[in-house]
């Protein structure tokens, strides 16, 4: 309030009452904060956590996307509650807290629920919501944040000195998949953190559906991987590679199998690809070429000249210490380097960086074979082509089956053949199933091939056995 003071008729001057209202205004944050904050260990509450369901919901509509929520539980938190006391409890509940933080990332959200319940809410990125199987990399992501959580929960708990071993119980639901709106996300994603404690405790559980069966399959292959390895379950088959116009054999493809325990017989097609996402496809890679090595070694001690290709992953393609991985198998199993072939996919090589393209010449220049695995399905220019050190290009399978009946795959083959060719490369057709493809393709003039048609992939002792037979595949070619 400002009051004026005059001299006579001038304004000389004025008293202003004032009121410090700082106290007030930070009263009024700390009320707000605490609205939305939990006052034990300082996450957003339910309330906070409400709101961004709201809006997360809101904008996943707007742009069709995903949203996960993970229900947590503690396990047996009452019991240290009872017996060490409240305080004891709450301290725990802070640390829990303080565990989570660091596994959120922006713009994901946790809270406290209330008691020994903890909510997080989890969206995808931007690259998630443009893949094709969107609902699926976001039920991995939230599956593999749930595994996390277990196990730092698995560390103890040190209290004034004594540990405690605390577990958590995890459920998960998954918008649109398993709700359309808040109230049915939150409660099936309690049904499911239920579904987890009734399964044993220490662990998550997706709310039941076909995504989460897929998402449980996935999680028991990987852990299946993991057991191959040290149980050594892998083993390779050998498919020959054959000169189409005398059935002679020339080399063969390491090809990897998996005959788990657990699992049973599983399809290169469904471990490979799980394989690559969760980075075990990097041991198992260096285990492929050892063991192909050492065979290929034992052939050449008994007498056996044969090629073996071996595939390479794009995780492979990117280590740096592929050339030493390369040339340290080479010289364990005591070979010359033109024994090897590297086979590497079109669609790898898309992605292939000027260092990696550096990194496979200087392979090439040692000797090592390479080939072009997959030709035709993976958009590669002509100029990329051109500059890729490869000495074969392999016409992929599903051209191969239609070249018999479809006029446009069988031009596609010719082109391809005539296109390695020019660029002095090698054109092998792989998948060949039947005698009128075998058939096309010499006609075409393509001069190797692979496939169900002379062989299905063998172990090595029949592999020597079907070389020592005067090495030719012996079927009536020249019917």
């Amino acid at each position: 309030i400002t009051t004026p003071l005059f001299d006579q008729d001038q304004i000389v001057g004025g008293v202003v009452a004032f009121q410090d209202i700082t106290e007030q205004k930070q009263n009024l944050q700390r009320i707000e904060y605490l609205a939305h904050h939990d006052s034990l260990t300082g996450l957003p509450n339910r309330a906070a956590f409400l709101e961004a369901v709201d809006s997360a919901l809101a904008h996943a509509q707007r742009y069709t996307h995903g949203l996960a929520l993970l229900f947590l539980d503690l396990d047996n938190f009452g019991v240290i509650n009872d017996s060490a006391g409240h305080t004891t409890g709450d301290e725990l509940l802070s640390q829990v807290a303080k565990r989570l933080r660091p596994e959120i990332r922006q713009p994901d959200f946790v809270a406290r629920q209330g008691g020994d319940e903890f909510l997080i809410l989890m969206m995808p990125d931007g690259k998630e919501e443009q893949t094709e199987d969107a609902a699926g990399r976001l039920a991995l992501k939230v599956t593999t944040l749930a595994q996390r959580i277990l196990d730092i929960m698995r560390e103890p708990f040190v209290l004034d000195g004594k540990s405690y071993y605390i577990k958590a119980s995890i459920g998960i639901s998954l918008y649109p998949e398993d709700a359309k709106d808040r109230v049915e996300l939150l409660k099936n994603a309690d049904a499911a953190m239920y579904t987890a404690k009734g399964e044993g405790r220490d662990t998550y559980a997706l709310y039941a559906g076909d995504l989460a069966q897929r998402i449980q399959h996935r999680h028991m292959l990987e852990t299946g991987l993991n057991q191959a390895m040290i149980k050594e379950e892998f083993h390779l088959a050998y498919q020959p590679i054959v000169d189409l116009n005398d059935g002679s054999i020339l080399a063969v493809e390491a090809l990897l199998r998996l005959d788990s325990a657990t699992l049973g017989k599983v399809s290169p097609v469904e471990f490979i690809p799980v394989a690559e996402e969760c980075g075990l496809i990097l041991p198992i890679g260096r285990w492929v070429l050892q063991t192909a090595c050492r065979q290929m070694s034992e052939w050449y001690g008994s007498g056996l000249e044969l090629k073996v290709a071996v595939n390479l992953s794009m995780l492979q393609l990117q280590r740096e210490d592929l050339e030493t991985i390369v040339l340290q198998a080479l010289e364990d199993a005591q070979i010359p380097a033109s024994t090897l072939v590297l086979e590497i996919t079109e669609g790898a090589t898309l992605h292939a960086s000027p260092i990696v393209i550096e990194r496979l010449e200087r392979l090439h220049e040692l000797g090592i074979g390479l080939s072009l695995d997959d030709f035709g399905t993976g958009y590669s220019s002509l100029s990329r082509l051109k500059n890729l050190p490869v000495d074969t290009l392999k016409i992929d399978k599903s051209f191969v089956n239609g070249v018999v009946t479809d006029r446009d795959d069988e031009q596609i083959v010719l082109t391809t053949i005539e296109l390695a060719k020019n660029l002095n490369k090698r054109a092998l057709a792989e998948g060949i199933e039947t005698k009128e493809q075998w058939q096309c393709l010499v006609r075409n003039g393509c001069q190797r091939g692979q496939g169900y048609f002379f062989s299905r992939p063998v172990d090595a002792a029949a592999i020597e056995k079907l070389v020592r037979e005067d090495g030719h595949w012996n079927r009536n070619l020249n019917d």
